[in-house]
């Protein structure tokens, strides 16, 4: 692989920052897409979205499937790696999940990620996920991201 390179204008953060208060979506559409997240914030480094949790997205007791809750989890830290503006892609390398409280179809959740830290090859992130009204802690996740050998297209995304 190639040396690891950053844009000199961050062009990640730059379109981010113009979907704030919109739903992230990617070009194809992803599982990210089916999630629905909400941009809410767009720093360098760190991120915050919102979602709405919908029937699809439970178990048959009605609270939101542990499955989805790392899927949101994943995708909240991966938008935060995408947010450091390098010219690559990443991917996961491995994502832990710790669950603390259950959230119902209609409730609002607020997922942050935060780079914990920067390297050449592999970052690590935190992310947790929290109730939206009350701020009540629903779970939190570690996970590590490597580059890989594919560029971002930031003209067809």
């Amino acid at each position: 692989m190639k040396p690891l390179v950053y844009m000199t204008e961050n062009l990640s953060l730059l379109r981010l920052a113009s979907n704030i208060g919109e739903i992230y979506h990617t070009s194809p559409p992803t599982f990210g897409s089916w999630l629905a997240g909400i941009l809410l914030k767009a720093e360098e480094g760190s991120v915050m979205m919102e979602f709405i949790i919908r029937q699809e997205m439970c178990n048959p007791v009605g609270a939101l499937h542990g499955g989805v809750i790392a899927a949101m989890l994943d995708e909240v830290a991966g938008v935060t790696v995408y947010s450091l503006g390098h010219t690559n892609y990443h991917t996961s390398v491995n994502l832990v999940v710790d669950f603390f409280a259950p959230s119902l179809v209609g409730h609002r959740v607020k997922a942050r990620g935060k780079v914990i830290k920067r390297g050449k090859k592999i970052s690590h992130l935190h992310a947790e996920l929290t109730h939206s009204e009350t701020g009540r802690l629903l779970a939190h996740a570690s996970t590590n991201v490597i580059w890989i050998d594919k560029e971002i297209d930031h003209a067809n995304q």
